[in-house]
C-alpha cells in the first residue's frame, strides 16, 4: 500500500484477517486499492459483501492447485462461477466414490488432464474439490465451461449419519455476519445421545453477551436442530487462531 499498490492478492481468510484487524485504524477505501485478488479458501456471500463494503472495491476470486502450477480459473464476471484455462487443461467431474464420469450440471469431484505441459503432464488428477460444470455460452459471453465456485473438498466432510455430512463453510455465513468476528474452529463432540458442535470464536473486539447471541443463531439453523445437541461457543480473543491458521479448514472430531 505505501508504494501506491491498486492490486491486493493473498489466501481469502488472511484477506479477511487484516481487513478486520485494521478497518478500525484506517480507512481502507481511502489506500487506493481497487480490486482485492482472494484465493485458495471459500469465499462465502457475506463475507464477499464485508470486503467490498470496507475497501469499495471488487472483490475476484482466483481457482488454483500447486499441482497445476496455480493459475488455473479466474471468476467469471458476472459471478457464475470460474472460466478456467480450456486450451491447456481439460476438466471433468467424476463420482468421487466409483470413479464414473457424471454429466453436466451434477456436482462431482474435479479431475484434470494437462494437454500442453512436458515437464509434469498429469492424467485426470483428481482435486479433491466438489463443484459442478457447465458448458455453453455464458451471460458475461464466454463460450468456455464454467466451473461452479467450491465450498466443499472431500476431506472437509463429517459424516454425522448415513448421508449426511457438515463441512466448515456451512457456517460461514451466519458467523461472519457479525462484524466482531474474524475466524473460526468447529469441533465435533460424538459424546452423549446426540452429537454437539463446539464453535471457537476469535473476535476482533470484545462485545458483551456475543457468544450468547451467535450460539441462538446457530440453534436457529434448522440443520443444527434436527441433527445436533445445542451448540456451544467459545469466544477467544483476537489472535488466538492467527497461529495455528489451516487455509482449508476441516472440522475437528473430538
Amino acid at each position: 500500500i505505501e508504494h501506491g499498490s491498486t492490486v491486493l492478492f493473498g489466501e481469502t481468510r488472511l484477506i479477511y484477517r487484516i481487513s478486520k484487524e485494521t478497518e478500525h485504524l484506517y480507512e481502507l477505501d481511502k489506500l487506493g486499492v481497487k480490486v482485492l485478488f482472494v484465493t485458495t479458501s471459500h469465499l462465502s456471500p457475506v463475507m464477499r459483501r464485508n470486503l467490498e463494503q470496507a475497501w469499495q472495491c471488487p472483490v475476484v476470486t482466483h481457482y488454483g492447485l500447486t499441482e497445476m502450477g496455480l493459475g488455473l480459473a479466474v471468476d467469471c464476471p458476472r459471478g457464475r462461477g470460474y472460466h478456467y484455462n480450456a486450451l491447456d487443461v481439460i476438466a471433468e467431474l467424476i463420482d468421487p466414490e466409483t470413479g464414473e464420469v457424471l454429466p453436466e450440471g451434477a456436482e462431482g469431484e474435479l479431475v484434470f488432464t494437462t494437454i500442453s505441459r512436458e515437464a509434469m503432464p498429469l492424467i485426470r488428477y483428481r482435486s479433491h474439490d466438489l463443484a459442478r460444470l457447465t458448458a455453453g455460452s455464458c451471460a458475461c459471453g464466454s463460450h468456455l465451461e464454467t466451473i461452479s465456485h467450491v465450498s466443499r473438498r472431500l476431506e472437509s466432510l463429517v459424516e454425522i449419519s448415513p448421508g449426511i455430512s457438515i463441512y466448515p463453510t456451512l457456517f460461514d455465513d451466519l458467523l461472519f455476519a457479525f462484524p466482531e468476528v474474524v475466524d473460526y474452529e468447529i469441533y465435533l463432540e460424538k459424546k452423549g445421545e446426540r452429537p454437539r458442535l463446539v464453535f471457537a470464536v476469535e473476535l476482533v473486539r470484545g462485545r458483551e453477551n456475543i457468544g450468547r447471541d451467535i450460539s441462538l443463531q446457530l440453534q436457529k439453523m434448522d440443520f443444527i436442530a434436527r441433527h445436533f445437541a445445542l451448540p456451544a461457543v467459545k469466544t477467544v480473543p483476537s489472535g488466538a487462531l492467527k497461529g495455528g491458521a489451516h487455509f482449508k479448514k476441516l472440522i475437528r472430531v473430538q
